[in-house]
């Protein structure tokens, strides 16, 4: 073998250990350190598994949804303020019993509710495991001193999303995307809201500074993408926030896709008022507003 030979097969070697390690970073330590800052209630429903809906609705405005897999609760659908006290305290993963005894204890120290409350429990259409959940609420009541009245009420998805005022969907699961939109941009807001007081004080450039951080860790995900759709549920843009020590998301209505290896994203953050910015491939080719 020459030495040309041999040098270009060297180079091509070393190439090859870099994106082996690259990759191993990536899947041993970027992404499980990523994944920490994922609370329980940041997982998007996964509409290909079998699941029924609960929802509890008491007079103190507390109204969410509780997606039920394997008599497990496996999301939490906010769709009220006060519900935000349920946010990220590891209900989710948890059985129907030890849930929905989580639940009560944050609703009764939150001052949700009272023990002569009357419950609304809504059953959507082909949900199984309602009843058993039904069941197992109405044993549990008595241990909270909870003497609640339980009303039982039926509705669909597309009822739903007319009573919140969403646009309509054609079919079942796009309307449960919807509202689980609804209630994303509900905890969305009131974690700006807590975390950043002095939004008001915003300017071009902080906003900008922001949506660069964001579109910056999108591109250190895009290094090990090659493609990604807008639709793709994979990393959702609303997950990342613009820095580790504040607590600042873009809105529902940014999106971004991946094409060979290149990122192009519509961020749109709220502070005084909303700013958005469109990054076409790169940090340098972004502008202000709507792509």
């Amino acid at each position: 073998m020459n030495s040309k030979k041999k040098d270009r097969y060297l180079f091509i070697l070393e190439i090859f250990i870099l994106v082996v390690l690259f990759i191993l970073v990536t899947i041993f330590i970027t992404w499980p350190e990523y994944k920490k800052t994922i609370g329980s209630s940041d997982k998007y429903i996964n509409t290909e598994e079998n699941f029924s809906l609960m929802e509890w609705r008491l007079p103190q405005e507390v109204n969410f949804i509780l997606v039920i897999n394997q008599e497990k609760i496996s999301n939490i659908l906010f769709l009220t303020d006060n519900t935000y006290c349920l946010y990220n305290q590891n209900i989710e993963g948890l059985s129907l019993k030890k849930g929905f005894q989580t639940i009560l204890k944050i609703l009764i120290e939150e001052q949700l509710t009272t023990a002569s409350d009357e419950l609304t429990l809504t059953k959507y259409p082909q949900d199984t495991e309602y009843e058993k959940a039904k069941d197992e609420l109405e044993e549990i009541l008595p241990s909270f001193s909870l003497n609640w009245t339980i009303i039982e009420k039926n509705t669909t998805l597309e009822e739903k999303t007319q009573e919140l005022e969403l646009d309509i969907e054609e079919t079942e699961e796009l309307q449960l995307k919807r509202i689980e939109l609804y209630s994303k941009e509900i905890i969305r807001r009131i974690k700006n809201d807590i975390s950043n007081p002095i939004a008001t004080q915003w300017s071009d450039d902080i906003a900008k500074q922001y949506s660069q951080e964001i579109y910056q860790k999108l591109m250190t995900y895009a290094q090990n993408v090659k493609d990604q759709e807008i639709s793709d549920s994979n990393l959702p843009i609303q997950w990342i926030p613009a820095s580790s020590n504040i607590e600042i998301y873009p809105t529902e209505n940014s999106w971004y896709y991946i094409k060979d290896y290149q990122v192009y994203a519509y961020i749109e953050l709220e502070g005084d008022h909303n700013y958005s910015y469109c990054f076409s491939g790169s940090l340098e080719n972004v502008k202000k507003g709507k792509c």
